[in-house]
């Protein structure tokens, strides 16, 4: 067995010297990108005598190993990928590779050697490219990925070819986003596919199921999977083999949930099915098939899978083997009496929970918040707190003393008060919260969730205000749900004060949701004099991979109400989602990522410095102004943050920076986000200000390397079709050179970036020792936003690690009246004389 050691590798006996000479001849062909690209060939394993293992943490390297794979050795290829992010995207080989035994394995640590499968740490990002496919001369294994933001065909094509027989193909524990995965087998005999504990989430419409398994010797065993939101189908497979569907929820698919043909002519077709969850379906169940339900699968929400306590997938699978040992997040696969059905096992058991009701709001006795907290700590079973007091709302609750800790799983659910209404509004918030809790500024937390990681809770409806330490607490459980709860803010007629700290993701609390995608989840957190949302560290132990999705952070009502904290969100561990969310008004940053321990963290797409714009119809057409800034930085990392990615936000009006990268942190992405209206710059690499372009060694130990920005020669074309030209000086790498579009020129030279419009990309192959090399690009770009006549253009450049440069120059566009004449490609393309 091989021994991995970095991104080298040792195995038994030698591979040719002429092995690895192709090898390096492929990567010196392709470049840094090409060889990335090499992924799309993604894996396999096979028939093979011994192992070679190979640990790689960089696209390079990948790269590297899936150009040995290719070679005839005989040995199955082992590649173990580190945890973190690979950015394949750029370019991709067109044509089909085809490789021996292998496997691509994600989950591994630093050295390789330990390992924790759950896709969210392994992240293939295909940048928007295509992955091509793979074929196969032996057994493949991929285990323990995430596969996103893959473009062009939006397939993963795995197919076998000339003859090869008795080969197994084993895809277990991935997750599939906006991809599909194709298998089939031409002129080949005896192919099983082993499908097991995958998710598959938005598969395009190609005509090809979200699971395809097309050849009459294919055999499919698909168990444990959560298969939904397809553009067609969810499982397709023709083959007149004995396929076996067991345990899987496949939903919303809407050319059938699962379609069997008998063959590749389209005759109708039989399966074997063991409790599984779809709604429609193609093809008869084999006799001794049992246990199909039809009805909805209750996802905790849009966009998350995990089935709710309440799902009927819940303790209701059947025990088949093979199974992965656990699920997605890492939870061991059976929790009750049986296994669930689909991709993730909730956390909860089989028994009947106890329904315990408020009917007051006194401090204590029968019928109070704490003697229901009371109730439910001694209920070793799942607890369902609900409300039901007397009178017209608002119900104020006001404890003289500390609650007690929560320590079993419970639902505390406000919104089943009488008078109570769940948010309605795709912006804002007009929720109406009945039941406050209210510290009085003298109690340090409001609700503290202390149980087992087993555990989950979940609260929904209600408002806090007024707590010293934290309105809500989670120091415990796991997918904890924290949704449409109002902390600090005005609640009704009443200004309820924030809290020192709205929501505390304490370090045992792990995956929780706090919001989601939907109205109804929508939290509100405003007014807290620290932090609205902390995500906390403690260096040992880390509360990790949570979702903070949708809220509202530091304003509320229709969002055009601006009531900051100091920090909107801060995150000081690793594998968070921040998305969607309003981030307004703090008196210091609206997102900080803080220590070394913040890596792997995605802020996504979040509006940060405006507020929701409203906007009244009468008397006449008028929308208040939006600008509700955040008095330091947009986005902070600081304390040696780095890997994290910060994608398509809109960071406007910040009172210093709009993105800030300080400390030694490296591998920060900055990558199509909308900057603008910052007081001084837009992106700024260690607090200095402005950074020279130069050739410093000691720019290595900047954070995000100090890397250069691009310069611009020139900005021109027609009125939304152009071209930039410039030059990029560093050291070898394959960059991203991303182009931005604002109204006006910055305070500062560097300018900012109101619309995002172009990636290219500039590849500088040598340079000489100690300094930079450097290339030269064009790159073209549209506009279909907004007309470019009288704008200006700024660059940003990122390396294949992900460090990224403060904005360039800022340039004058140049709608040339050349353009209207029809001498260019952007004719008809007209700019205004």
């Amino acid at each position: 067995m091989g021994m991995c050691m970095g991104g080298a590798f040792r195995q038994p006996g030698m591979i040719a010297a002429a092995i690895v000479a192709r090898a390096r001849a492929a990567l010196r062909g392709v470049g840094v990108i090409g060889a990335s690209a090499i992924i799309l060939g993604l894996l396999h394993a096979g028939h093979a005598s011994a192992a070679i293992e190979q640990c790689v943490g960089t696209v390079d390297e990948l790269a590297t190993a899936l150009v040995l794979a290719t070679a005839p050795t005989g040995q199955t290829f082992v590649i173990k990928l580190k945890q973190g992010v690979y950015h394949v995207g750029g370019s991709f080989l067109a044509q089909w590779h085809e490789y021996h035994a292998m496997q691509l394995l994600g989950g591994y640590d630093a050295d390789c050697s330990g390992r924790a499968v759950r896709p969210s740490n392994t992240v293939i990002d295909g940048d928007g490219g295509g992955l091509e496919g793979l074929r196969m001369h032996g057994d493949l294994r991929i285990e323990g990925l995430r596969f996103q933001h893959v473009g062009g065909n939006r397939e993963l094509f795995i197919d076998t070819w000339d003859g090869t027989e008795d080969l197994d193909i084993s895809i277990f524990s991935n997750e599939f986003l906006g991809i599909g995965v194709f298998t089939s087998c031409y002129d080949c005999d005896g192919v099983e596919v082993q499908f097991v504990n995958n998710l598959v989430s938005g598969a395009p419409s190609d005509g090809f199921g979200a699971l395809e398994g097309y050849s009459d010797d294919v055999y499919v065993y698909a168990a444990n999977n959560t298969i939904v939101g397809s553009g067609e189908r969810g499982i397709h497979v023709q083959s007149d083999g004995i396929n076996t569907f067991a345990d899987n929820v496949v939903w919303n698919n809407p050319t059938r949930d699962i379609w069997v043909d008998g063959d590749t002519d389209g005759n109708p077709g039989s399966a074997r099915y063991y409790d599984n969850l779809y709604g429609d379906r193609y093809g008869d169940e084999a006799p001794g098939s049992y246990g199909t339900l039809h009805s909805d699968p209750l996802f905790v929400g849009a966009g998350n899978f995990r089935l709710q306590p309440a799902s009927p997938g819940v303790n209701s699978g059947a025990v088949v083997n093979p199974v992965a040992s656990v699920d997605l997040d890492g939870h061991a696969r059976v929790i009750g009496s049986a296994p669930d059905r689909g991709a993730y096992e909730a956390q909860v058991d089989d028994t009947i929970p106890a329904t315990l009701t408020v009917t007051t709001t006194a401090d204590g006795g029968a019928g109070s918040l704490r003697q229901a907290i009371l109730d439910a700590n001694a209920n070793p079973d799942y607890s369902f707190i609900n409300f039901a007091i007397p009178g017209a709302c608002p119900h104020v609750i006001a404890p003289s003393s500390a609650l007690p800790a929560i320590t079993q799983g419970a639902r505390i659910d406000a919104y089943s008060q009488p008078g109570s209404a769940a948010n309605t509004r795709t912006f804002g918030d007009d929720a109406v919260r009945c039941v406050i809790l209210d510290g009085g500024n003298v109690i340090a937390t409001g609700l503290d969730f202390t149980g087992a990681t087993t555990t989950q809770f979940w609260l929904q409806g209600i408002a806090i205000g007024g707590f010293t330490g934290s309105g809500l607490r989670l120091s415990g459980g796991t997918d904890d749900l924290v949704w449409g709860n109002q902390f600090g803010g005005k609640v009704g007629n009443l200004m309820l004060a924030g809290n020192g700290t709205g929501i505390t993701l304490d370090v045992f609390a792990h995956s929780a949701s706090i919001g989601g995608e939907a109205a109804v989840q929508r939290n509100v957190i405003a007014g807290s004099p620290g932090t609205g949302i902390s995500v906390r560290s403690t260096g040992l132990f880390s509360s990790t991979g949570n979702e903070i999705v949708g809220n509202l952070i530091g304003a509320w009502g229709t969002g055009a109400t601006a009531a900051g904290n100091q920090v909107g969100i801060r995150l000081a561990t690793s594998g968070n989602v921040v998305r969607d969310n309003v981030i307004v008004d703090n008196t210091l940053d609206g997102v900080q990522l803080a220590g070394a321990g913040a890596t792997g963290n995605t802020v996504d797409h979040n509006r940060i410095g405006r507020t929701q714009t409203l906007c009244i119809p009468v008397p006449v057409p008028f929308c208040f102004p939006d600008a509700a800034p955040n008095q330091r930085y947009g986005i902070r990392f600081e304390g040696g943050a780095h890997d994290n990615v910060a994608s398509g936000n809109s960071v406007w009006n910040s009172g210093q920076m709009g993105i800030s990268v300080g400390g030694t942190g490296k591998g920060n992405r900055l990558s199509a986000n909308s900057v603008y209206a910052s007081r001084f710059y837009g992106i700024d690499l260690d607090g200095s200000g402005l950074n020279d372009n130069d050739a410093d060694a000691g720019a290595a130990n900047l954070p995000d390397r100090g890397l250069n920005y691009p310069a611009i020669a020139r900005a021109y074309g027609g009125s939304r079709i152009g071209w930039v030209e410039g030059s990029l000086a560093s050291i070898p790498d394959s960059y991203q050179i991303q182009v931005f579009t604002s109204a006006t020129a910055d305070n500062e030279p560097n300018g900012e970036g109101e619309v995002y419009l172009r990636t290219g990309i500039a590849t500088i192959f040598d340079a000489p020792p100690g300094q930079n090399g450097n290339t030269n690009f064009r790159i073209a770009f549209a506009s279909p936003d907004v007309a470019l006549a009288g704008r200006r253009i700024a660059l940003t450049a990122i390396d294949s690690a992900g460090n990224t440069s403060e904005f360039s120059f800022s340039a004058p566009y140049l709608c040339d009246v050349i353009f209207r004449n029809g001498v260019d490609d952007a004719e008809g393309d007209a700019c205004a004389q």
